[in-house]
């Protein structure tokens, strides 16, 4: 994992929703177990420790995850990229580099993780859907099992997210 060299926000606005960030989400914490969850459960019985757990687990997953998304840089900067447009490849205009035919977006994550396929591609068959396990295994790495426990637990992905052509399934090849 690289980590960023400059992590602070780059404009006031991005630091004012950083701060919001940091002090609301410990301050809903304290009032949902230590003011709320009383008043449903009586203290430290099982119904209330289970909450409780539940809780700080949820705490340290947000907290950490957000660490990581701070930490971790995702950049492509010192990647030799090729020059040449290859095959599903597109042009970004923008940053002026080619990118693979693979690119996550937020909305096509369950399509794309479990099909392989984006929504415009959904009615038809993916070269790069490999069934649901394997697919779920190349998004999240070898300990897919454990990624969700934590964003520092180490999962190597099987390939770079460049070169595809070693991921096309064996239902079209």
């Amino acid at each position: 994992m690289l980590i960023r060299q400059n992590i602070l926000p780059k404009s006031i606005k991005d630091a004012c929703v950083t701060a919001f960030v940091f002090a609301i989400i410990p301050l809903i914490y304290y009032f949902e177990l230590f003011v709320v969850l009383p008043k449903y459960y009586k203290q430290w019985s099982p119904s209330y420790m289970f909450h409780f757990c539940t809780g700080n687990f949820i705490l340290f997953n947000l907290c950490s995850n957000l660490m990581a998304i701070i930490l971790c840089d995702t950049s492509i900067r010192g990647r030799v990229l090729p020059t040449d447009l290859r095959p599903d490849w597109r042009f970004c205009s923008v940053c002026g580099d080619n990118f693979p035919a693979k690119v996550l977006a937020l909305r096509h994550l369950q399509h794309l993780m479990l099909r392989s396929v984006v929504t415009h591609e959904r009615n038809t068959t993916s070269k790069y859907d490999r069934g649901p396990w394997e697919n779920v295994k190349i998004v999240l790495g070898d300990k897919w099992y454990l990624v969700w426990l934590s964003p520092w637990i180490e999962s190597r992905l099987p390939c770079d997210g460049i070169d595809w052509s070693s991921m096309v399934s064996d239902k079209v090849k």
